[in-house]
């Protein structure tokens, strides 16, 4: 089957609506897939619903069953809709009917764009679907019915405009021919083809009389180019408009009026009546005397203009006048009026009021006597001017005499001589010639009269002639003339008016004036004549219609004109005069009211302007009908069509539509990813419509185009934790003069994809907390974060397995898995356990999950929770302790050394001496920081026996903790050597397992560092006395020393830069400072005898021990900062306290405490006085060494840790 019989089957079948709709087979213009443009293109007549336009899932390339499995589908838009894909066979299906007029209008050719989309993976194919047009619309006019008004003084070949039909087909199914019903009074002319030039009009092939025919019906048919081929009907209904074409009429032409002379005034003569077939004014009459009445009827008579009754206004005298010839006029009101014309003669009736007269013309006297009879005396005229018998004279000579009257003819008389004459008898005659009338009763008069005899001897003159009888007017005669004739029956008739007759219509255009020549010709021998010229001027009438000197005009115009900018000049013209040569300029009646929005006439110029706003967008050209109106009474119309092309002006800026979004785009989005498809649209023409599309450079994003559709693809690698969101900025710019852009923002999200563990905020996690915390005690907040989104995002922790001391990490310490926080789920003891570690895991909630792990180290801060222990010396419930002094001790003796430890570390261990209690305050003091009980006087020989004290020592915690004890000191003459008791000193051993290894390790390193500081403060003191010139051993160079409150600065410094924030200790007083590295282990007392190395040489200058700051190995240890140094020279001690120390030592004294740097123990100097008879014993406890490594983490698996071994050592002292 062929396109054309598959066109004509299709529409043949949407025609018979009995038809069930059946499978249209359409026609593929273009099947291929490109690989480039991804295009498929089908063409299909206005199918109906259900049609099966194509293949699409084979023609796009996809296997049997692919499309369902990779969702084929379209993108819906508008109109889109109506089309489908089957899931099932991938065909694209119409679902409703598609309407070519209702998707495209007048557009050629009509095709739908549309996308199709499918998945894994994501693409997009362009799919175009023409719809070609079938006939299915029949031509239609704007209204059933028009109504015309055409004036009957329309001349044959005028031409009237009509509005033709329209189709909303295209092609060959829009191209229009009409036909009109016969008709002997019109035609139908149609100009051009069935473009906007295209001109329909109704041509009058004859003239109109309205008073035959008002009203003329006609159908105009438009058929259009169809097969078969459809057809609209308007039927026209076409008024006559009356033109004043026919003259009042009166019913005679001659009216006949007799009336008695010395009527009265206002008698009536006569009512006229004329009839004008016209209508309206055309047929309103008035009544007036003819043009040519005499001025002697105008005072005679009157006329009423209304009703045409004539009446006498002056006294009517037959004897002046006999008769009267008063022409009337019936003159119409149209423009021009025309008249009718009627004669009304009145005669007069006589009335004898007038006598005879009689006049003598001529008298011949005297009379000689011996006249003959028969001699004519004298001749008289006789008159009466009454007529009939009222004029008829009777004459008579009066008295009798010799005279007597013959009549010579009618009116006179002579008077002749009857007899004889004798003077001598009578020498004088009175002769009267009386005259007498025969009215009733009868008038008389007496006179004499002559008459004289006329002769030829004037010509007429026109149009009177004094000569009468043959030699006065007899004949008339008019010059040559094809429209005008003479009616001499009225004249020929005793009327002395003469009627001119039009026998030819007049053309005032042709000839306004028309010259006439009247001649007048007597009866005389030789005959005679005047002349008299006729001047016709031919008065206007409304016969011609304005003309336009085109009856198409095309203009282009600017669609951005401004208000007022002139569109073209019309001119129109009409060749009639007065009023029915001004033209004024209006709209036609076909002219849309939207185009008498936008444009204006001026009615008097014929300019036709702007009166609005021209958007080329909503209309590309306009129609505008003008018509040019004359003013005549009859208005008569002419006609023009004004085309206005509207050219385009790139005023509108592109439109940026997005059809579709597919946001979010996952991170791992392939390159290539359909985001978004957009559509531009511009409605411009030309270049100005023609629109390119543009994103911002550096954005992982390109645009693909096809015509006038764009997809946003991704380019490029997409990271959510870089760019959770994209606003792409999508700018459309025209290619216009200048071009017009416009920009549309896009915001597509980035999904996140599980690619990210957890990150700990902190490397390493350190926690301080008091030891004997609560059971779950909150430690810390173990944080860590994951730049993914949602459950990729969302972070439990939990502790790794793991074993601390052989017990399982969760027996320590617990974590909340979805907040991080750490709690303890023990009470630590710093005095067991002071550090460990545990390791966190913090693991996302992806698929899979990321993870990632951190390591906690916990250090236990020590608590003021051990009182300090007095280890000597020490009482009982029930006894003091005891304690010996000679009686002759020396002011600042010392009594004994309070020997204390506390279980705490750092400055919860620093201890403090008070004497709270004794029976002479002022004989004992106490040492706050070493505990050293001295005399602060000699002894009396008076003095008692026995002084009993009490000693506290209190701790430097918050709050303080302190213990006491009880001491007896008896006054004796000799003190013997004391041996420490053991079992004073150490009550039991258990508790000082550990300390024998610490002491032997203590007091080495003592030894070590106290050899090493003697040697290099020698070297130190040997260089400085060769630069002063002194020897060596002199004695007489100080060594420099660092100020104490230097080294105790430096030394806490460096404490509090390594303890957490709130557990930083309180300083200590500034007379007596310790390092941090010892932490209060143990205090220990040294006593050494007064010889040796430390004796003070009687010089005894003094000297400050200098400052050393060493850090050690390991980080735990911190920075040693020794206390208040003590001086030394190579051949005594001299010590000196501290600056913030009162007291200073003499010469020769020893302090009762030193530190040695480097070392972790505080030695104690106890000194007696000069020949004392006791033994000096030196007393050595070192403090407990605080462990500074970390302990290594138990592998998983290891057998559990074998137990430290304890050992108990005793140390005793010998003399030195």
């Amino acid at each position: 089957m062929s396109s054309e019989d598959l066109s004509t089957s299709y529409r043949w079948k949407i025609e018979d609506k009995r038809w069930s709709p059946v499978l249209v087979r359409v026609l593929v213009l273009q099947a291929a897939w490109a690989l480039a443009g991804g295009q498929v293109r089908y063409s299909v007549e206005e199918p109906l619903g259900g049609t099966v336009v194509g293949r699409l899932a084979q023609d796009l390339g996809l296997e049997a069953g692919e499309a369902e499995a990779r969702r084929l589908r379209l993108v819906a838009q508008g109109r889109r809709a109506s089309v489908e894909v089957s899931g099932a066979s991938g065909a694209l299906v119409v679902s409703s009917r598609l309407d070519r007029e209702e998707l495209c209008g007048k557009s050629a050719p009509c095709a739908l764009r549309l996308e199709v989309l499918v998945e894994r993976p994501l693409r997009v194919f362009h799919v175009e679907l023409e719809v070609t047009d079938i006939n299915d619309n029949a031509p239609v006019f704007r209204v059933d019915e028009e109504a015309l008004n055409i004036a009957e003084s329309s001349v044959p070949g005028s031409r009237f405009p009509l509005e033709g039909a329209s189709d909303a087909d295209i092609g060959a199914n829009a191209q229009l021919s009409y036909t009109l019903s016969p008709s002997e009074y019109f035609s139908l002319d149609q100009k051009g083809n069935n473009d906007q030039s295209a001109s329909l009009g109704l041509i009058l092939i004859k003239a109109l009389d309205r008073e035959t025919n008002p009203v003329h019906r006609l159908v105009l048919t438009a058929s259009d180019g169809g097969r078969p081929s459809l057809t609209g009907t308007m039927e026209l209904v076409i008024s006559v408009l009356d033109a004043n074409d026919n003259a009042p009429q009166f019913n005679q032409s001659v009216y006949k009026v007799k009336v008695l002379e010395g009527s009265e005034l206002g008698t009536l003569l006569i009512t006229l009546s004329a009839t004008d077939p016209d209508e309206g004014i055309n047929s309103d009459i008035i009544y007036l005397f003819g043009k040519h009445v005499s001025t002697k009827v105008k005072e005679m008579f009157t006329i009423d203009e209304n009703k045409g009754e004539i009446r006498i206004q002056d006294k009517l005298d037959y004897e002046e006048r006999e008769s009267y010839e008063i022409p009337v006029e019936a003159r119409d009101k149209g423009s021009p009026p025309l008249s009718g014309h009627c004669k009304v003669l009145l005669e007069l009736l006589d009335v004898n009021d007038n006598a005879p007269e009689v006049s003598v013309t001529s008298l011949s006297v005297p009379v000689p006597e011996d006249a003959s009879v028969g001699t004519v005396v004298a001749l008289l005229s006789v008159s009466d001017r009454d007529s009939g018998a009222n004029g008829r004279v009777r004459c008579w000579v009066w008295p009798a005499s010799p005279f007597g009257l013959e009549a010579t003819f009618s009116g006179s008389y002579s008077l002749v001589l009857r007899e004889a004459l004798d003077r001598e008898r009578v020498s004088e005659y009175e002769v009267e010639v009386r005259a007498e009338d025969g009215g009733a009763p009868p008038l008389r008069a007496g006179a004499g009269c002559a008459a004289v005899s006329d002769v030829n001897d004037n010509a007429p003159a026109f149009a009177q002639d004094p000569d009468v009888g043959t030699n006065s007017v007899q004949n008339y005669l008019l010059s040559p003339n094809r429209h005008f004739a003479l009616d001499l029956k009225g004249f020929q008739s005793g009327s002395k008016l003469l009627e001119l007759v039009l026998q030819q219509p007049l053309d005032r255009e042709q000839s306004a004036l028309q010259q006439l020549v009247l001649t007048a010709v007597d009866g005389g021998d030789p005959p005679k004549s005047g002349t008299a010229q006729i001047s016709v001027r031919v008065v206007d009438t409304n016969d011609n219609p304005p003309a336009f000197d085109r009856s198409t005009y095309t203009v282009s115009l600017l669609e951005n004109s401004l208000p007022g900018t002139l569109v073209v000049k019309l001119n129109a013209s009409d060749p009639d005069e007065g009023s029915n040569g001004d033209v004024i300029y209006s709209f036609g009646s076909y002219t849309p009211q939207k185009v008498r929005q936008l444009f204006s006439v001026d009615p008097h110029s014929g300019e036709v302007r702007v009166n609005g706003t021209l958007d080329y967008e909503e209309a590309s050209f306009y129609e505008i009908y003008v018509q040019a109106t004359d003013q005549g009474p009859v208005s008569l119309a002419g006609h023009c069509k004004v085309l206005v092309n509207i050219v385009d002006a790139n005023d509108n800026v592109p439109e940026v539509q997005l059809t579709s979004l597919y946001s979010p785009v996952p991170e791992d989005a392939r390159s290539g990813t359909v985001v978004a498809l957009m559509s531009v649209t511009d409605q411009d023409s030309g270049l100005n419509k023609q629109v390119s599309l543009r994103i911002p450079p550096g954005l992982p994003f390109a645009l693909n185009s096809f015509k006038n559709s764009y997809t946003l693809v991704t380019q490029g690698k997409l990271d959510h934790e870089k760019a959770a969101a994209y606003n792409i900025t999508v700018t459309a710019t025209d290619s216009g003069s200048p071009p017009l852009s416009s920009q549309k923002v896009i915001h597509v999200e980035i999904s996140d994809i599980n690619d990210n563990p957890p990150r700990f905020e902190e490397p390493v996690y350190s926690v301080y907390i008091p030891e004997n915390n609560p059971l779950g005690a909150f430690l810390c907040t173990i944080k860590a974060t994951d730049p993914d989104v949602a459950k990729n995002a969302y972070v439990s922790y939990s502790l790794l397995d793991g074993e601390i001391e052989g017990l399982p990490v969760a027996s320590y310490v617990s974590i909340k898995p979805d907040s991080g926080n750490m709690y303890a789920v023990r009470s630590f003891d710093y005095e067991t356990l002071r550090e460990f570690q545990v390791t966190v895991q913090a693991q996302d909630a992806g698929i899979p999950p990321l993870s990632s792990t951190v390591t906690v180290y916990i250090y236990v801060v020590d608590e003021n929770d051990h009182a300090p222990q007095i280890l000597y010396p020490t009482s009982t419930n029930t006894s003091a302790a005891l304690e010996m002094i000679p009686r002759s001790a020396y002011a600042g003796y010392l009594v004994t050394k309070i020997i204390a430890i506390d279980g705490d570390s750092g400055q919860n261990a620093w201890l403090f001496f008070y004497l709270v209690q004794t029976s002479d305050p002022g004989l004992f003091r106490i040492e706050l920081h070493t505990g050293e009980i001295r005399t602060t006087r000699k002894l009396g020989e008076d003095s008692t026996p026995t002084f009993n004290l009490t000693v506290e020592v209190r701790d430097n915690g918050e709050p303080s903790m302190s213990s006491s004890v009880s001491i007896t000191i008896a006054v004796v003459d000799r003190v013997s050597k004391i041996i420490p008791d053991r079992r004073r000193h150490f009550k039991s051993p258990s508790n000082y397992s550990e300390v024998t290894l610490y002491l032997i390790i203590a007091l080495s390193a003592i030894s070590f560092v106290f050899l090493f500081t003697i040697i290099g403060l020698t070297i130190i003191k040997c260089y400085r006395y060769s630069l002063y010139g002194c020897s060596c051993c002199a004695g007489c160079c100080t060594v420099r020393e660092r100020s104490a409150a230097d080294q105790y600065k430096q030394a806490n410094n460096n404490i509090d830069a390594r303890l957490p924030q709130g557990l930083k200790p309180k300083h200590p007083n500034p007379d007596w400072r310790y390092s941090a590295s010892l932490r209060a282990g143990m205090q220990s007392a040294v006593h050494m005898e007064e010889a040796g190395v430390l004796r003070g040489g009687p010089a005894g200058p003094d000297q400050q021990w200098p400052t050393v700051s060493s850090a050690t190995a390991e980080p735990e240890g911190g920075e040693v900062s020794p206390p208040v140094g003590a001086g030394v020279n190579s051949n005594s001690w001299t010590f000196k306290f501290g600056p913030g120390n009162s007291k200073q030592g003499g010469p020769g004294e020893l302090p009762d405490k030193f530190i040695i740097p480097g070392s972790p123990a505080i030695i104690s100097i106890r000194q007696e006085p000069p020949n004392s008879q006791i033994d000096k014993s030196d007393f050595i406890t070192f403090g407990k060494k605080e462990e500074t490594k970390k302990k290594k983490k138990k592998k998983k698996g290891n057998k559990t840790q074998e137990k430290k071994e304890k050992g108990n050592s005793t140390t005793e002292n010998s003399d030195q």
